[in-house]
């Protein structure tokens, strides 16, 4: 009985038995674009809860705050509103002063003085008083301030910066320690000469309130 021949296994060729890559799909890529938009996205996102936990914090600290409300700035009163004016239509000249000075006035000259500290005393005042005086004098012909001020120096005397008084210049000389402070002003073809007594004195910013309301009237 003849052998059952099993059939012979095909020859495979070397070349069909080596590993074929497979080759795997490319990744997909987002644009760049899309990328940015995402982080935006997810930092306002964050910030968002940020500020959501801040304010919830804030309120269960202070349940019962509220807004504060912004002050209107209140204008400070005249400190000169319930002084004495003085006014003189001959020389054309008005100026405020303290109710509780006393005034004297003649046909070129007026004075106000504080109330003294001691009742009786001699000429010369303290410190923590006051006297202005001013004199009215009609101006010479070719008059100047330097001239003016030339003809009031002495010994002792020192010529200081000049001021502004009623929108005019003003000389200031100041005589010693005892001897006063005087302005000068020319104006209207006459002379002013305000003077100040003492030179030292508490009462320097009273003063220098009663100078800021002199006002020529002409």
């Amino acid at each position: 009985m003849p052998e059952n021949i099993l059939p012979s296994s095909p020859v495979l060729n070397p070349v069909d038995t080596m590993d074929v890559p497979i080759a795997s799909p490319a990744p997909k890529k987002f644009p760049l674009l899309i990328t940015i938009l995402i982080i935006i996205l997810t930092l306002l996102a964050t910030l968002a809860i940020y500020l959501f936990l801040q304010v919830r914090t804030m309120a269960l600290n202070n349940p019962n705050s509220s807004p504060s409300p912004i002050s209107s700035p209140i204008p400070s009163p005249d400190s000169t509103s319930a002084w004495q004016t003085y006014q003189s239509d001959e020389h054309q000249i008005s100026f405020k002063y303290p109710a509780n000075y006393e005034l004297t006035e003649s046909k070129n000259y007026v004075s106000i003085i504080s109330p003294l500290l001691t009742a009786t005393k001699g000429y010369e005042l303290k410190d923590g008083e006051l006297k202005m005086e001013i004199y009215f004098n009609p101006s010479p012909k070719g008059d100047s301030l330097e001239k003016w001020a030339s003809e009031l120096m002495q010994p002792g005397a020192t010529k200081m910066n000049d001021a502004i008084i009623g929108g005019q210049s003003a000389t200031h000389l100041q005589f010693g320690t005892t001897g006063g402070d005087v302005y000068l002003i020319l104006k209207n073809n006459s002379r002013y000469q305000i003077a100040k007594y003492p030179v030292v004195t508490s009462k320097q910013s009273e003063f220098d309130q009663i100078l800021s309301t002199f006002k020529f009237t002409n």
